[in-house]
């Protein structure tokens, strides 16, 4: 399990689109100002840290590798094996949409490598890594992809500790047979689990908010492809449970300790 190292819409590139810091070998204490958005309107939506875990546990008593997980770097891309991600920083997008500035759904988007290269540190692209031969025991060999995700109205879980379950993909999979990969009931996969866990205090004492995402029931994602214009499911779904924390970073974007 990692440990924590601070104080705690729609799928288009017009929407996840937000400013960016400049480059840098190290991170500033805070992120640059924030963009203008739509209507002249100052981007304000919160950012995120997300903690991507390296085993998950898919029953009681049963822990497995996890199927996706993250690279091993800090969120100012030092290898040490945090797998730690912070929005606007180091060329990761980490967003939630919280504010009437954009669109204002409440859904958090997250792209490791959105803004690299150009805005990484330390010359590294950031990524994920899915285990797409995972057999249930044994993970088998990683594939590093910069994906896009989505989980939508995260900002609107109001009761802590209730979870509730809804679909995810990761869209620009990319590989032979499976463009995108659904945990969605509805095409053959696992609908995932988000969780409102207790507040917590920023650097700056601000009350920030915290959720956990993971797969549940099967534990399991259907690669979908494009065909006449519809993406449809393809192939048996594959095994890749994980499990990842989200922080709630607000405005001004610190840079945790």
């Amino acid at each position: 399990m990692k440990r924590r190292t601070f104080s705690t819409c729609a799928l288009t590139v017009a929407v996840i689109l937000t400013g960016c810091e400049p480059d840098r070998a190290a991170a500033p204490a805070t992120i640059a100002a924030p963009s203008f958005a739509k209507g002249g309107n100052i981007d304000t939506d919160s950012r995120a840290v997300l903690v991507w875990e390296d085993d998950v546990t898919v029953s009681e008593g049963v822990t497995v590798p996890a199927g996706i997980h993250g690279d091993d770097y800090d969120r100012l891309s030092t290898l040490d094996g945090a797998d730690e991600y912070q929005g606007q920083v180091c060329g990761v997008h980490a967003k939630i949409f919280n504010t009437s500035a954009l669109s204002g759904s409440g859904d958090l988007v997250f792209d490791p490598d959105f803004d690299a290269p150009g805005k990484s540190c330390n010359g590294v692209s950031r990524k994920l890594l899915f285990h797409l031969s995972h057999d249930g025991t044994t993970a088998g060999p990683p594939t590093a992809i910069g994906t896009f995700t989505n989980v939508r109205r995260i900002w609107f879980d109001p009761v802590l500790g209730v979870p509730r379950l809804q679909a995810m993909r990761f869209i620009f999979v990319n590989q032979s047979g499976c463009e995108t990969l659904e945990f969605n009931s509805a095409v053959g996969g696992d609908d995932i689990m988000v969780t409102r866990l207790a507040d917590t205090q920023d650097a700056l004492l601000q009350t920030v908010r915290n959720w956990r995402v993971e797969s549940a029931g099967g534990h399991r994602a259907m690669c979908m492809v494009s065909s006449k214009g519809k993406s449809v499911p393809n192939g048996t779904p594959k095994y890749l449970p994980f499990s990842f924390t989200v922080t709630e970073v607000p405005y001004p974007y610190q840079i945790f300790p």
